[in-house]
């Protein structure tokens, strides 16, 4: 949702939000929206500006008012995650050129959305005004990238059938394992088609009663899919997997009040994985995972908070992450919570 926005800081809508260059207007959720995702990090430059000019000038002093508690958030948590991903002291005062500035937005921006696609370099130029991506020894950032982006494209080639062939094994320590699918789930036969329509056949012959999610929302690529990182449909070995997820679900709406529920990403192929920052051995790569947002003027927290407690009552095993506009949910076969 941050990076939608263009608000990698996911500035609220705020009167200082509202005054930055750039700001077009707020979301339902009441977080601003910029032009760029340029104006947006130097918006939340600003914002660490004024967190400085009032003595919060160490992580562990901004996390207390960046995500505050009672927000649901866990400030001293977040304030860790700065040397988690930058390798930050947390409790060390803040640079302020914009190198520093900006590996400390990069840390944010992660911790916000979940991802971050932007370097510390691309991060540092925007501070400095520069609205295109940074050249770099071989070429700019986006020959770069591009040249990188069709290696890891070409990779997926050789990768997906190694991740169809591991199926449920393949799976990072810090996610858990995956277990098979459902009970009762009819695998799709071997052969058969991969279009979205073939998709939507296999899951109501599988779930015919179920009326949660249209099962297109399932087969979502991402706001980010395009060009050399596009995502790609799920392969048909792994449509089982999602099974498990999309009953829960379809419990968590029931368990909400009928709420509408927007998916903001399911399966990602290796390439695009990569590119929006994927763990190397996602969930969504099996495609067991679902990022979600709830429409309904709630915290992402107390979303995960009814995640947990069906966990709790045994309802699935799985991971619940909680971040700043969003939660994911997998059914890895064992519990993890971040």
């Amino acid at each position: 949702l941050n990076f939608r926005n263009n608000n990698p800081g996911n500035l609220r809508d705020f009167p200082f939000t509202k005054k930055q260059k750039g700001y077009v207007g707020g979301d339902s959720h009441n977080f601003g929206i910029f032009n760029t995702v340029a104006n947006g990090f130097r918006a939340a430059n600003r914002n660490l500006d004024a967190y400085v000019a009032e003595g919060r000038n160490t992580p562990t002093l901004i996390a207390k008012k960046w995500a505050p508690l009672e927000d649901g958030n866990n400030p001293e948590q977040y304030a860790k995650l700065f040397r988690t991903f930058g390798g930050i002291d947390a409790n060390a005062p803040i640079g302020s050129d914009e190198n520093s500035r900006a590996a400390v937005l990069r840390v944010i921006a992660r911790v916000e959305g979940g991802i971050t696609p932007y370097s510390v370099e691309q991060i540092a130029a925007f501070l400095k005004g520069d609205d295109t991506l940074p050249a770099l020894a071989g070429g700019s950032v986006r020959a770069v990238l591009s040249r990188l982006t069709n290696v890891l494209s070409a990779a997926d080639a050789v990768m997906r059938p190694l991740i169809e062939k591991i199926g449920a094994s393949f799976t990072d320590p810090s996610e858990g394992d995956e277990k098979a699918p459902a009970e009762g789930v009819q695998p799709p036969a071997p052969g058969g088609g991969t279009s979205q329509a073939d998709f939507v056949a296999w899951f109501r012959a599988n779930l015919p009663d179920y009326t949660a999610f249209p099962p297109e929302m399932f087969f979502l690529r991402g706001n980010s899919s395009a060009g050399p990182h596009a995502n790609s449909d799920p392969p048909r070995s792994l449509w089982p997997n999602i099974i498990k997820t999309a009953n829960v679900l379809a419990e968590l709406k029931t368990r909400l009040g009928s709420p509408t529920i927007v998916f903001d990403s399911v399966y990602r192929n290796v390439a695009y994985n990569k590119f929006v920052g994927g763990k190397p051995n996602s969930q969504h790569l099996l495609f067991g995972a679902v990022d979600f947002v709830v429409k309904n003027g709630t915290h992402a927290f107390e979303w995960a908070k009814v995640l947990k407690q069906m966990r709790n009552e045994n309802r699935f095993e799985g991971g619940v992450g909680t971040y700043a506009s969003f939660v994911h949910v997998d059914t890895r076969g064992r519990n993890d919570t971040w």
